[in-house]
């Protein structure tokens, strides 16, 4: 925004007088309401406001069922007899040379791998526990006051 000072003012004063002097006037030009043809022209064309039979997804499928047909005829026109022989003749060179190698592969053996299996628990693999816990602090609470009820009771 700009801040409105004494010497802004000044300048938008002398722009507004210099303009006046010229009669430089930005005014809005008058629009005429259209008439004889151009009534008509505007006329012409209604639009539609009834509901359509189809839904909008059934109009694209009319629309992609139509492209894919015309790409469709257009593709069968482009193949030729002589290209058809020859994706034939290809097929049967790559059969033959697959039945070539094949018959002549031999696959490396299978290494054995020796793996250890133990079967012990993973907690027992692993700490369950660091050593240096007392075993009032493994036990649960309910289990501390039993272990002390059987040490006052012997």
């Amino acid at each position: 925004a700009v801040v409105s000072t004494q010497s802004t003012g000044n300048k938008i004063e002398k722009i507004l007088l210099e303009r006046i002097k010229m009669k430089l006037f930005d005014d809005v030009e008058r629009k005429e309401k259209p008439t004889g043809r151009d009534v008509m022209k505007l006329r012409e064309l209604p639009l539609n406001q009834e509901k359509s039979a189809l839904s909008l997804a059934e109009v694209y499928e009319k629309e992609y069922v139509e492209a894919q047909a015309a790409a469709e005829a257009t593709q069968k026109e482009v193949v030729n007899e002589e290209e058809e022989k020859i994706k034939a003749d290809l097929a049967n060179l790559f059969r033959k040379l697959d039945a070539l190698s094949n018959f002549n592969f031999t696959p490396k053996s299978v290494k054995e791998e020796l793996k250890i299996v133990v079967d012990a628990p993973a907690i027992e693999m692993e700490e369950a526990m660091p050593t240096a816990v007392a075993e009032t602090q493994i036990l649960a609470p309910a289990e501390k006051e039993n272990s002390f009820q059987i040490c006052v009771c012997l």
